[in-house]
């Protein structure tokens, strides 16, 4: 069996027309720990959702080209800070851009998985389930008649 602990990859993902922020491909166990722990404001018993996007983009963020911060090899709570200093339709950009990638990502995941397994990937939706009248559904039978 191969190693289960992922090799550090970046992706570079667009933002803003020519701008560009580099993330990693993947978190770790670490990492993802990581995201969740921010989410939670000291003293609190639930997360916070506002915090999400927030907490998400300090662990993929790796470097970016949008502004002078440079925040290349710096720790959690310096990216924190500079996103924080970012406009707020800024920082939602990017938020949503690292929120797709991540989607992508354990999408990416899920498959990879499936085909460790052998099986093969689950349709996007389920089939509806076609209900028709009368006894199996416990409605009345219709009967559709024409008149002359």
């Amino acid at each position: 069996m191969g190693s289960r602990v992922r090799k550090p990859e970046t992706v570079t993902l667009p933002v803003f027309g020519d701008e560009t922020v580099t993330v990693k491909k993947w978190l770790n166990a670490g990492e993802t720990r990581a995201v969740l722990q921010r989410c939670f404001v000291p003293g609190a018993t639930e997360p916070d959702p506002l915090r999400h996007g927030w907490s998400q983009a300090i662990a993929y963020l790796l470097d970016w080209s949008l502004t002078d911060a440079v925040i290349l090899d710096q720790p959690p709570e310096f990216i924190g800070a500079a996103l924080d200093a970012l406009d707020p339709e800024d920082f939602l950009e990017i938020a949503h851009a690292i929120d797709q990638h991540d989607d992508a990502m354990k999408a990416l995941r899920a498959a990879e998985k499936n085909a460790q397994r052998g099986g093969r990937p689950l349709p996007a939706t389920s089939p509806s389930h076609v209900i028709t009248a009368g006894a199996t559904s416990g409605l009345p039978s219709l009967t559709l008649t024409s008149t002359p």
